[in-house]
């Protein structure tokens, strides 16, 4: 949301609303039981960051208040949305195991569990926002092989790093989240 708004600032609503439902399309019948698309957060105006998460939404499911279900059946539901947010962070969600939003530069030669580790570090490498604070925290030096573009290069070298990942994205490929610290 926050990036939506950022990027398409007065049309960041619609933008939303048409990665909702692209994402709805990907999912295809996966969201039958979960089948509230239009969601109420009654936001007290129309510039509340909240109309901004209806406008996103994907799915929901509605409980009324007077017939909350068990805690089971709430555990159950909230296991279910994870498992579609995990088929559209992995691509399984999809025919032909793309992810929204990438190239579709995976070699032809990858196998599966390869292809998901590699679009997964597409995902991580792509957040520009964090790479630009890492860069500015960090510097431009590698931290496990020591390589510095400017020394290496010279000016033309400026400004660039093409680090390793301190945990190997194949050991991150069981969690559901990445904490950078």
């Amino acid at each position: 949301m926050t990036e939506a708004k950022k990027l398409y600032k007065s049309d960041a609503k619609t933008a939303l609303r048409a990665r909702a439902n692209n994402l709805r399309a990907i999912l295809g019948g996966q969201i039958s039981a979960f089948p509230e698309l239009a969601i109420d957060l009654a936001p007290s105006s129309a510039a509340n960051d909240t109309s901004f998460y209806e406008a996103g939404n994907i799915c929901a499911k509605y409980y009324a208040a007077n017939r909350v279900p068990s805690e089971a059946q709430l555990i159950g539901d909230l296991s279910a949305m994870l498992q579609l947010y995990d088929a559209l962070i992995h691509g399984e969600a999809t025919t032909n195991g793309a992810i929204p939003g990438t190239e579709g530069d995976e070699p032809p030669s990858m196998q599966f569990e390869d292809a998901t580790q590699f679009r997964f570090h597409k995902r991580i490498e792509r957040n520009a926002s964090l790479s630009r604070k890492v860069k500015q925290i960090q510097g431009f030096s590698c931290k496990i092989c020591g390589m510095n573009f400017q020394d290496k290069y010279g000016a033309i070298g400026m400004g660039y790093i093409e680090a390793h990942h301190l945990k190997p994205l194949a050991s991150l490929k069981s969690k559901k989240f990445l904490w950078i610290r």
